[in-house]
């Protein structure tokens, strides 16, 4: 899921929060946003990918990682973004600024901010209180007939 953070969709701000960590003691936050760039190189077609600076980072007292990164685009344009990816308990997220070079001087102060400020809430697994639509469907359409299971033996 990427969410806008401005009501104006011009700005170039994305959150992707919730992908999980398997073993998030052993997680490598320099690889996995080295892999990250890679697989976006390959799927998008990126040409003269240069990682301009990186570092190590906390935010909001979590384990972080940051990258400077330029290329150009499948329609030759020229990109330019700054790359947070933050260490939850059992999640990462991406915090994202990414737009023509000619206007990411521009918004990197405001992105600066708005990464700064980010917070991580505790997760919380969410509460499942009714059974899945395609039971209760199924229940409806057929009351007399009970779920079957198929075996192989």
């Amino acid at each position: 899921m990427t969410t806008t953070l401005s009501g104006v969709t011009a700005q170039p701000y994305t959150l992707v929060p919730g992908i999980y960590m398997r073993e998030p003691e052993y997680y490598d936050l320099s690889t996995t946003q080295h892999s990250w760039i890679q697989a976006m190189q390959k799927k998008y077609k990126w040409t003269n990918v240069k990682i301009i600076d990186e570092a190590d980072t906390t935010i909001d007292e979590h384990l972080g990682f940051w990258s400077v990164t330029e290329f150009r685009g499948r329609d030759r344009a020229r990109i330019k973004e700054k790359i947070y990816l933050l260490q939850g308990d059992k999640f990462y997220y991406r915090l994202r600024l990414s737009c023509p070079k000619r206007y990411f001087d521009k918004h990197l102060e405001e992105f600066e901010q708005l990464a700064k400020s980010f917070k991580l809430l505790p997760f919380k697994a969410p509460v499942i209180t009714k059974a899945p639509t395609y039971l209760t469907n199924r229940r409806k359409r057929y009351p007399e007939k009970p779920l079957s299971y198929s075996f192989i033996y």
